[in-house]
């Protein structure tokens, strides 16, 4: 829908394979950030390599 609309959407979740999905489509935001904070975010970008990955929340 977003596309047909000309709209940007960025896709989030928490686990890997919700942001590996959501990475494959271009950014993907890791939401809520606070739960796992860098601490995190460092291991998840070692498994999904390439991810473009933006912390929110």
């Amino acid at each position: 829908m977003a596309d047909a609309a000309d709209r940007l959407l960025v896709e989030g979740g928490l686990t890997p394979s919700e942001l590996r999905t959501a990475a494959n489509r271009g950014v993907a935001k890791l939401f809520p950030a606070h739960v796992g904070g860098i601490q995190y975010l460092k291991p998840l970008l070692a498994v999904l390599p390439g991810a473009r990955v933006m912390a929110t929340g």
